[in-house]
């Protein structure tokens, strides 16, 4: 069961995280077509691939499904994207659910015949059930004309972590990211609690290189906590200005939960 943010609470911190994009000259909005997502990627510097789980062809991206935000300059650039999807995992689990998108990413040959397929080989993914929203495609534009360096790399990912909360107070928010992000603390600046190695693994796939992504994740529970005060966001800019001057090798210690296979 999830615990409801208060909605004036929500209400004001999505506001003062817009509001905050808005004094660095990013303007946001929340859309739904994915197709227009995968038909620009190319052209967002340094933006990977959209994942098949937001992939038009493969899983429901509808309105009432998913969403994205797009940020833009006053040029009407776009330097910043995000999404998150939701599903019903109520009688499975997340560990199946990923399972279940091997043959999307996996050299054909190495299939097994059995739909546990060990893509995603994290334990706590098995616990994560219910009803339960992916976050990903984060993208901030870089360089000299870029954001970065300015609290919105941490501040940024939290909006979407409301307006799931407020779209469809799931039992959990999860995502994935790569060794180095975990390295440098990222999923704690997002607001994540938790990580867990091999959330994705496969070592022969359609990319010619190995999958191997870490899980982060946080209960329903944690997730309204986070939103009970607006100022979080401001501390998470605070966090990635000290994370600079505190860790210039990019490797701090994990100040959030950690767990091992």
């Amino acid at each position: 069961m999830t615990q409801q943010a208060d909605h004036l609470q929500l209400a004001r911190y999505i506001s003062d995280i817009d509001s905050y994009a808005k004094s660095k000259g990013i303007t946001l909005s929340v859309r739904s077509d994915f197709d227009y997502l995968w038909k620009i990627w190319k052209k967002l510097p340094g933006k990977p691939e959209p994942s098949v789980l937001f992939d038009p062809a493969v899983r429901d991206v509808s309105e009432g499904r998913a969403f994205w935000i797009r940020g833009t300059n006053s040029d009407g650039e776009i330097v910043h994207v995000q999404a998150a999807r939701c599903d019903d995992l109520t009688g499975t689990n997340l560990a199946r659910d990923i399972d279940s998108l091997t043959k999307c990413v996996a050299e054909p040959s190495t299939l097994p015949p059995s739909e546990d397929t060990g893509f995603c080989q994290a334990p706590a993914a098995k616990e994560i059930t219910g009803k339960v929203c992916y976050h990903g495609e984060i993208w901030l534009r870089g360089g000299n004309s870029g954001y970065r360096g300015q609290g919105l790399a941490s501040i940024l990912p939290r909006l979407v972590l409301a307006l799931a909360h407020a779209k469809w107070a799931p039992n959990y928010m999860w995502g994935l990211g790569q060794q180095w992000l975990i390295d440098r603390g990222l999923p704690q600046q997002y607001g994540y609690r938790y990580v867990q190695p091999r959330g994705t693994y496969w070592k022969k796939t359609k990319y010619n290189r190995p999958i191997d992504s870490w899980i982060m994740w946080m209960s329903g529970r944690e997730l309204a906590h986070l939103i009970q005060a607006p100022s979080h966001a401001y501390q998470a800019a605070e966090t990635e200005y000290q994370h600079r001057e505190l860790f210039p090798t990019g490797k701090p210690q994990q100040v959030f939960h950690q767990t091992a296979c």
